[in-house]
């Protein structure tokens, strides 16, 4: 009996914190999802990539530049409904195998690819510059999904503010943001 509380002791000793699904963000536009797997004396670790594209790309107001020097068409006041759908990218990392360090605080990924390290204060990984939290629940992903679509409204914000009605240009229709939404099932097809 002592001999059978001593293995499960051990062997739970010996088990390390990086299986699991991750999600990290790199402050910009991308999220990454990425899944430790033991496989035997080695680890299968797989990561995806993903970003918000317009559906159609964004519009371009019409420049009336020409129409406005021979008198003939004036602005317009226009209104751009977007629609952004999360779309996987290819990562650095599709799929390698790692080897977990004699400290076990880490996973030496090979093919030069960087460590991945166990941060014990927070429960976190870093990875390539990259803090990584476990997916414990779905509001980890809803989390940096928000942060990702914070960033894409102020690009908005950005690519379309010389067309607002306070811009500087007399020569193009003058742009109001209208329905911004975001379609995420790219992640439910890939679970």
């Amino acid at each position: 009996m002592i001999a059978l509380v001593a293995l499960v002791i051990t062997s739970g000793c010996s088990k390390n914190n990086f299986e699991g699904t991750w999600i990290g963000y790199d402050g910009d536009k991308t999220m990454y999802r990425l899944t430790v797997q033991e496989n035997g004396d080695s680890y299968l670790v797989t990561e995806d990539a993903y970003t918000y594209e317009p559906e159609k790309g964004y519009p371009m107001p019409t420049s009336y530049f020409l129409s406005i020097i021979l008198n003939e068409a004036k602005p317009k006041d226009v209104t751009f409904d977007i629609n952004f759908v999360l779309t996987k990218q290819k990562s650095d990392l599709s799929s390698a195998t790692a080897q977990l360090n004699k400290d076990k605080d880490q996973l030496i990924v090979g093919k030069g690819l960087g460590n991945i390290y166990f941060i014990e204060k927070d429960n976190s990984l870093l990875f390539n510059g990259i803090r990584f939290k476990k997916e414990t629940s779905q509001d980890v992903t809803d989390t940096i999904l928000k942060q990702l679509q914070f960033a894409m409204n102020q690009e908005l914000k950005i690519e379309y503010h010389q067309y607002g009605k306070r811009g500087l240009s007399k020569s193009t229709d003058h742009v109001t943001l209208g329905k911004i939404t975001f379609d995420d099932s790219a992640l439910t097809t890939t679970k």
